[in-house]
């Protein structure tokens, strides 16, 4: 079953005044829309790797995200890259709409790659399971 957290936010509603002629820091909406979870890559599955993907990126003005980078990997192994290159792929191809009165907003997305049931065996041709 795949499962995100909500984005973290930028800013904080418990800062003190700004000095004058700057902005006060304020707290925004994380951007939650225009977005679907990504496919649990199947060899993964298969394989039975599970693990948790944290994405840092950045959205634009525009709602495009950008600099998209994996803060946490999953795990060490070759399935493991398949959980990270798939929560990055599913970033990518995100548009949260404009993000008003910011420039960017840096956003923080946690991606919880869990199976609900054992891992299927495959057999090879060796009469062994994959």
């Amino acid at each position: 079953m795949f499962g995100t957290t909500i984005p973290s936010t930028v800013g904080s509603a418990e800062s003190s005044a700004p000095p004058q002629g700057q902005l006060a820091p304020r707290p925004i909406e994380p951007p939650t829309s225009g977005c679907l979870a990504p496919e649990y890559p199947p060899q993964a599955r298969r394989l039975g790797v599970t693990g948790i993907t944290r994405v840092v990126f950045t959205v634009g003005s525009s709602g495009i995200p950008k600099y998209i980078v994996v803060a946490q990997h999953s795990g060490l192994s070759q399935g493991h890259q398949w959980l990270d290159d798939a929560a990055v792929a599913a970033i990518a191809k995100c548009n949260f709409g404009e993000v008003n009165g910011y420039k960017a907003v840096r956003v923080a997305q946690d991606f919880f790659w869990q199976l609900s049931a054992p891992p299927i065996q495959v057999p090879d041709n060796q009469g062994g399971f994959q």
